[in-house]
């Protein structure tokens, strides 16, 4: 009887020990404040530094869910480009470095510029959302008219810059990144969770599209993924 007690009790040891050191990425859980290098230091929630006597400027557009930074500079005097920032964190919530993320698309209508964004993940889990403007450049004709006659001189091609949003798919540990698209959706989750991609295969396309970010918290849910961590407060 005493072997079976110290047995329950090295299980229930182990138990707490284990929940300490893994803890499931909901939209709740609150991550390390501060200064991540990489996306896989998300995972364990190990930032390089947190915010105390940082120093760096930073304009936060709370509407759009965006950071901008300037370079850091550290207690130690180190100097942190804003570019090799994979992600940082405010108040619990990641912010991801999207500039990789473009695509061919700019930031900002002046191509010249090139500053570094932080978007806030919109849903996290296995697979975290999140999306922001960018700006593409398009050649559209422009038509040249005769003043006096109206008739149709020639057709001139001109480039325009026009918004887009664009959104996407993120995995924290392998670092992958896709299109938020039904396709991509479906290519991530099918060995994983084959009720739900059949659930989605089998609507019409536009049935299983209007029920994609639904879908998210769902496979997030049926599949958690677990943040490693000793962080009591979480």
């Amino acid at each position: 009887m005493k072997n079976l007690v110290y047995h329950i009790t090295f299980c229930l040891l182990a138990f707490c020990l284990k929940g300490e050191a893994q803890i499931a990425l909901t939209n709740d859980f609150k991550f390390e404040n501060g200064v991540y290098l990489q996306l896989e230091n998300l995972t364990s929630n190990n930032p390089l530094c947190s915010w105390a006597g940082v120093k760096t400027e930073a304009h936060i557009d709370g509407d759009r869910y965006q950071i901008r930074l300037t370079d850091l500079t550290l207690t130690n005097g180190r100097i942190v480009k804003n570019d090799e920032i994979a992600a940082i964190v405010v108040d619990g919530e990641p912010f991801l470095n999207v500039n990789s993320m473009l695509d061919g698309h700019l930031l900002t209508p002046e191509e010249e510029q090139h500053p570094v964004l932080f978007v806030k993940l919109q849903v996290k889990g296995q697979l975290n959302y999140l999306y922001f403007e960018a700006f593409r450049k398009e050649i559209v004709p422009m038509n040249i008219f005769n003043p006096s006659t109206g008739a149709l001189v020639r057709v001139h091609e001109v480039e325009e810059i026009k918004p887009v949003l664009l959104k996407k798919i993120i995995m924290l540990e392998s670092g992958t990144v896709v299109d938020y698209e039904l396709y991509n959706f479906l290519k991530l989750i099918k060995e994983q969770d084959h009720g739900l991609y059949k659930t989605l295969a089998e609507l019409s396309e536009q049935e299983a599209r209007n029920r994609l970010y639904k879908s998210l918290f769902i496979f997030n849910d049926r599949n958690p993924f677990y943040i490693k961590t000793n962080n009591q407060n979480n």
